[in-house]
């Protein structure tokens, strides 16, 4: 694909194999933004807006090349830490929308029999059936 930024989770590989889809990418220690809210309840502001920074200027990469997320969430956008703390949010460079929509043939639930609330995240014209583009990635980022 060509495009590299230090908050983009490479692709190692990515096929079709009988009935499944596969995605190979590199190992990145990190957890979902989810999970680190969570547990911190909340951020200062100076790290979430270097964190959200670093985020926006990997959508930026994408978004060059064409290439629309239309599935940002916290569930979706990792996070890296470093020694003293949350280091950088990490974007996987491909859209999730269309894995999601097959993912509608099985009960929406997280690991913990939770609700996925990861359509909370989606611009409302995505919800309404429209193509995601740039706009709709910077919607659910600023969410």
């Amino acid at each position: 694909m060509g495009i590299r930024h230090p908050n983009l989770i490479g692709i190692i590989d990515l096929g079709f194999n009988d009935d499944c889809v596969y995605v190979v990418t590199e190992l990145v220690e990190s957890i979902s933004l989810r999970t680190l809210v969570a547990r911190k309840g909340g951020l200062a502001r100076a790290v979430a807006a270097a964190l959200i920074r670093g985020a926006a200027e990997a959508l930026g990469a994408l978004h060059e090349k064409d290439i629309v997320s239309g599935g940002l969430s916290p569930e979706t956008i990792r996070v890296a830490s470093g020694p003293g703390g949350p280091e950088k949010l990490l974007i996987t460079p491909f859209g999730l929308t269309n894995l999601k929509q097959l993912s509608s043939l099985f009960p929406a639930k997280d690991a913990a029999g939770e609700r996925d609330r990861s359509s909370d995240y989606i611009a409302p014209e995505q919800m309404e059936g429209a193509v995601p583009d740039a706009r709709s990635d910077l919607y659910s980022l600023g969410l």
